[in-house]
């Protein structure tokens, strides 16, 4: 109305009226938003299929800067093991000698076609014994 008072623009009801606004302004009620976001998120990830979740993963990954995909990468890492670890390099020499005590000639023997330094704990362990 054109003689009505001026509403409140700071009001709490006039910053939650629209869903798709975020109040960048009032870092309480941007938190709130996000977090409510983030879960509605979360449950519509789970509902979804292994390919749409591959699509939706992709295209986050390709609107992310290079240190965010790095960061993606570090937590990769430290989720998910290495397959086909070298356990020669990760544990102390004593413990790959006593992993390879229990290997018969013919399966050491394969264990050092494997890898330079595999070969070389093979070949200290049948200097050792």
């Amino acid at each position: 109305m054109a003689f009505a008072p001026p509403k409140n623009m700071d009001g709490p009801k006039l910053q939650t009226k629209m869903s798709t606004w975020t109040p960048l302004n009032h870092q309480l009620m941007n938190d709130k938003v996000f977090e409510e976001r983030r879960a509605l998120l979360g449950k519509w990830f789970d509902k979804w299929t292994d390919g749409q979740r591959r699509r939706i993963l992709i295209d986050l990954l390709e609107r992310c800067s290079l240190s965010q995909q790095k960061f993606c990468s570090k937590q990769l890492q430290d989720r998910v093991p290495v397959e086909a670890l070298d356990f020669t390099t990760k544990l102390p020499r004593v413990l790959s000698l006593y992993v390879f005590s229990f290997l018969d000639p013919r399966s050491l023997c394969r264990c050092a076609q494997v890898k330079s330094s595999i070969y070389l704990e093979c070949k200290s362990y049948f200097q050792v014994s």
